[in-house]
């Protein structure tokens, strides 16, 4: 686990793989574009594409699912309808991670940018390659996210850089709950395999979502309203990665 950790530090995308257990096996992967990081425990989340049909709740918006490295418990949520639902992992016969892509170090910054290889932000824009922000933030936790857009100013020297409109319940960030839900999920297991919570409705969702400009972030927040605002963070350090 430590060099997937390594390699998605490095840039590389992550992907998980699933087998399941039922009568008729089957296998499937998705990306997991959005990583949530910390002491090397981590979730990573799909986007929000994945269809509401045959899911036991009334909804028409798409569903997202996160995958963790530290407890056997799947999430699946709607940020637009604030519900999220956890099922013990032992639905699948096998859920491994694994890392793809290659990817360079375009932009290494700590309170500045210290290091900037505008060449290979260009080549990436030219032919819309991927672009990922990996930022730690003050309190150790740290980001992956893509991103959305990027401009690229004349100078070779300014940039600004918005990443993908992501959400997750706040709840995914107590990881120590995962791992007691993990051991109440057993418990159940002795009579069921499919072993879930309820849709928990009205949660409380957190944003992933930044803007860099002129060295500096400013990251999408709820207020207590519910409204969006933008607030500059402290931050430890960040780096964007191109695709190459």
């Amino acid at each position: 686990m430590k060099r997937i950790i390594d390699e998605i530090l490095d840039g590389k995308d992550l992907f998980v793989v699933l087998e399941s257990n039922k009568s008729r096996p089957y296998k499937e992967s998705y990306n997991l574009d959005t990583i949530i990081m910390k002491d090397g425990l981590f979730w990573g989340k799909f986007q929000s594409v994945h269809s509401p049909i045959g899911h036991p709740i009334d909804t028409v918006t798409p569903l997202a699912y996160a995958y963790n490295n530290f407890a056997d418990v799947v999430c699946t949520m709607s940020y637009t309808d604030r519900i999220q639902r956890y099922v013990t992992t032992k639905i699948y016969s096998r859920i491994q991670f694994k890392t793809k892509g290659d990817f360079k170090l375009a932009i290494d910054g700590c309170s500045t940018a210290k290091y900037i290889k505008y060449d290979l932000l260009n080549s990436s824009v030219e032919n819309a390659l991927k672009i990922k922000l990996v930022i730690c933030e003050d309190n150790d936790v740290i980001h992956i996210v893509s991103v959305h857009t990027i401009e690229l100013h004349n100078d070779e020297v300014n940039f600004s850089i918005d990443t993908n409109f992501e959400s997750v319940p706040s709840l995914l960030y107590n990881f120590s709950y995962f791992m007691g839900l993990e051991n109440k999920f057993n418990k159940f297991l002795i009579d069921s395999e499919n072993v879930s919570t309820k849709y928990l409705k009205e949660s409380d969702f957190s944003l992933i979502s930044y803007t860099i400009s002129e060295n500096n972030i400013y990251k999408n927040s709820l207020n207590k309203d519910g409204v969006i605002d933008c607030v500059a963070i402290d931050f430890k350090w960040f780096k964007v990665f191109c695709e190459v």
